[in-house]
């Protein structure tokens, strides 16, 4: 695991608040001491090693990677990052993920200026306290990332992102779209993380390219038809998802058999427990169904439109060649998926 020190500075102590993460009070090379204000006025020494993560989830996209993500967050030997995918890897290499970050560093402002536009300190405060829980984690997310403005986008950067892990605990990065990464971007991956373990969700290429579908004409506020679904489920960015064959061969020739695992979306849905207890195993944590009170939950739920059986038949034969490649591979997991 590679540590570097990080200079404890407003912004990280933001940060800490924001993420709602305690940081490691520890010593050791490479670590540097801060201070910050304790309640009663003290200064409280604290040490930050950047970290980077032990266990990469690359997907895949719509196969259960914001269950995973919320499931691992309550886990006490975990750190995840103050937010789901991070884009670290694919801002570099995925050419139309370059811009992700000042993007989402816009979107946080531009979300900001409009809600509390007008509004008096105590109206900003009252508006907060009435606020979900799943949208208080947004704007603690969209406030991280106001936090980034001006600051390069690295390896030290991304090193940051977990610096608060405590000693012992792993570190979790969950972003899908490193499994498009170039066999450059893998390997960038395999430099900071050497020692890491690599996990992909697959699921039946069909379906997932139609949950991916109906997720971007939600997005786009597109009118619903099969023949506009058709045309987003077969579109570059969901058919690089789909290839599962060339992403198990770049990921795999860099990561070894005991480092990469790979596991099926229909686990997930017939024995989530059974599940958790196999990736806590491959990450060398301990289970304990107690740290896993959304296992049996759904936490994301995307557009209702059911998959006619007119487009089914369309995909099958267009995703035919993806899906017999993954089915060769893994013939006992995905018989199902031979229609």
């Amino acid at each position: 695991m590679e540590a570097r020190g990080l200079a404890l500075t407003r912004t990280s102590r933001c940060w800490q608040a924001l993420a709602g993460r305690e940081f490691a009070s520890c010593q050791g090379p490479g670590a540097i001491a801060g201070c910050c204000k304790g309640a009663a006025g003290w200064s409280i020494p604290l040490v930050m090693l950047a970290r980077t993560p032990d266990v990469y989830c690359i997907g895949s996209q719509k196969a259960a990677t914001t269950w995973l993500y919320r499931c691992m967050e309550s886990h006490p030997q975990v750190f995840t990052s103050p937010y789901k995918e991070v884009h670290y890897f694919d801002s570099l290499y995925v050419g139309v993920h370059r811009g992700i970050h000042v993007a989402r560093i816009n979107k946080s402002k531009a979300h900001f200026v409009q809600a509390e536009s007008g509004r008096s300190a105590l109206g900003r405060f009252a508006r907060r306290l009435v606020l979900s829980p799943k949208r208080r984690r947004a704007e603690r997310r969209m406030r991280w990332w106001m936090a980034q403005e001006g600051k390069p986008i690295d390896d030290d950067w991304y090193r940051a992102i977990f610096a608060g892990a405590k000693p012992g605990q792993k570190v979790f990065d969950v972003t899908p779209a490193y499994a498009v990464l170039p066999p450059q971007g893998v390997a960038h991956v395999k430099r900071l993380s050497p020692a890491g373990k690599v996990m992909i969700i697959l699921r039946d290429p069909v379906d997932r390219a139609f949950s991916h579908a109906k997720m971007l004409v939600h997005k786009d506020n597109q009118a619903v038809s099969d023949e506009r679904l058709f045309a987003y489920a077969t579109k570059l960015v969901v058919r690089s998802r789909n290839d599962y064959c060339g992403i198990l061969d770049r990921w795999q020739a860099e990561f070894s058999e005991s480092q990469f695992r790979v596991y099926f979306y229909e686990q997930v849905q017939q024995a989530p427990l059974a599940f958790l207890e196999d990736v806590c195993g491959f990450y060398g944590i301990e289970f304990n169904k107690k740290y896993f009170p959304l296992a049996r939950k759904v936490v994301y739920r995307g557009p209702g439109w059911g998959m006619s059986e007119a487009l089914k038949a369309r995909l099958v034969e267009y995703y035919r060649p993806a899906i017999t490649g993954i089915c060769e591979r893994f013939p006992e997991q995905t018989r199902e998926w031979l229609r």
